[in-house]
């Protein structure tokens, strides 16, 4: 072979050497625009989660003000946003019942997004129970009932030997 095509082919790139790199350049191209598609979907869902824990937080401060009030197995709508759903559920707490505490499960949604099935936030709080619902369980339990005595006479004292 003569000199001058060794020369010419080890400055060159052969054909199936470009086209190996063009397949590895698209493969790493598309790579990035899926991560970008993944991160831009979770930005938007992190976003609506920290817009539905700030106006939930807000909800709660107003129901905290009175907890009689507390709309127990409801739903609504969150003022100032009317994207986002609340609904309460009351659920089954036997040794919290006792306390004078309810448990209640708080879900939100938010009907904008294509699956409003499925909640953006949920809680469990611990609310007062009514004084009326306190007092029928008091009533249904065998604990004896303790009633301050009232005495008048005068105190005595026993000296014992």
């Amino acid at each position: 072979m003569p000199a001058c095509s060794m020369k010419s082919r080890a400055r060159g790139l052969s054909l199936i050497e470009v086209v190996i790199g063009m397949a590895l350049l698209g493969l790493f191209l598309a790579s990035i625009f899926i991560a970008q598609a993944k991160l831009t979907r979770q930005s938007v869902i992190a976003r609506q989660k920290a817009l539905a824990i700030s106006a939930t937080d807000t909800l709660l401060a107003s129901w905290a003000t009175d907890w009689a009030s507390f709309p127990t197995d409801d739903s609504g709508t969150i003022p100032d946003h009317d994207n986002l759903q609340w609904q309460t559920q009351s659920q089954d707490a036997a040794e919290l019942e006792e306390l004078g505490i309810a448990k209640v499960q708080l879900t939100i949604t938010d009907t904008t997004v294509n699956n409003a099935e499925e909640p953006i936030l949920q809680l469990e709080l611990a609310v007062p129970m009514e004084e009326e619902e306190q007092d029928e369980e008091s009533n249904v339990t065998d604990s004896p009932q303790v009633t301050p005595a009232t005495d008048t006479s005068e105190p005595t004292a026993e000296v014992s030997q």
